[in-house]
């Protein structure tokens, strides 16, 4: 059954896809999908995102950003709030396709633990 889904195309080539399905006791399993630049006037778009998903009571995520370019250390930040919020109530994150370059910026901003993939 799906439960909620958010998708947000923003004007500079920013495209966000998440939805949520409750499956009963095998928990609410979330799907974001994230293309395009992340950062400037795209993050409060995928801030809300990141929240949206946060407080939605889910038991494992898996995003995928394998497609997405981070502008800087601001955007990918979000993506250790979203992994922190899950997991803080005893849920998993999987972050997908993150590349080099956003590796880079997380190892200079000493944040890249943070959101270390499992």
């Amino acid at each position: 059954m799906l439960v909620a889904t958010h998708t947000v195309e923003h004007a500079r080539s920013l495209e966000i896809e998440s939805d949520v399905l409750d499956l009963g006791r095998a928990g609410r399993h979330g799907r974001m999908v994230v293309t395009g630049l992340i950062g400037g006037e795209n993050d409060l778009d995928f801030a809300i995102a990141v929240e949206q998903l946060v407080h939605a009571g889910l038991t494992d995520l898996v995003v995928d950003v394998a497609s997405a370019e981070f502008r800087d250390a601001a955007s990918l930040r979000l993506l250790a709030r979203l992994r922190d919020g899950i997991e803080h109530d005893g849920g998993r994150v999987v972050i997908d396709g993150l590349g080099s370059a956003a590796t880079r910026i997380l190892e200079a901003t000493s944040t890249l633990d943070a959101i270390r993939t499992h």
